[in-house]
């Protein structure tokens, strides 16, 4: 087929292609809702991060797989030919970026919070008021420590993306000729 044959055929097919194309992205929000789980499954002590990380587009969204049903959401993009991947979880941009030096109490209440239950599930001790004197110091330790000099930096977002400018272009070419295929076939 020549290419000005080839223009008109994608001309008579625009409405299918569309819809082809979203379907793309569909692939490519799971493929990088995959990834980013698999790096944030690494570094996790507790399912609540994973599960927050899900792909969105304006008329879909998945969150497969996540065990929470009350996982927050991430911004719906305006674009109907965009999708996003990401996390809605309060705490997901102080582990992508470090939490830095601690100047004020503001989030206390939720970082005691989240660090009692790290301390449970990573290390066994109880921060809680029911915890013994030994795991009470302990744990008032490791919260004077990361006030004062932070938390390491353990990006999921960064790689993902990095891995999806490679990764995207590939499943939406693969499926663009599958889409042709399919259509030349209809067309005879």
């Amino acid at each position: 087929m020549s290419k000005v044959k080839d223009c008109d055929f994608l001309k008579q097919n625009i409405d299918q292609l569309g819809i082809g194309i979203q379907a793309s992205l569909v692939k490519c929000g799971a493929d990088a809702r995959t990834y980013m789980r698999d790096i944030v499954d690494v570094n996790s002590a507790s399912y609540e991060l994973r599960d927050s990380i899900m792909w969105r587009m304006t008329s879909k969204s998945s969150n497969k797989g996540a065990k929470a049903s009350d996982t927050p959401s991430i911004e719906k993009p305006t674009d109907p030919y965009t999708v996003r991947t990401g996390s809605g979880a309060e705490h997901a941009p102080y582990v992508e970026k470090g939490s830095g030096v601690h100047l004020d109490k503001k989030g206390t209440e939720l970082f005691i919070s989240r660090l009692r239950d790290w301390a449970w599930l990573v290390l066994h001790i109880d921060g809680s008021v029911n915890g013994s004197p030994e795991d009470q110091r302990h744990f008032w330790n490791i919260v004077k420590h990361i006030r004062a000099t932070g938390t390491e930096a353990k990006p999921f977002a960064e790689p993902t993306q990095a891995y999806m400018e490679k990764r995207a272009p590939q499943i939406i070419r693969n499926d663009l000729q599958q889409f042709i295929r399919q259509m030349r076939g209809k067309a005879k």
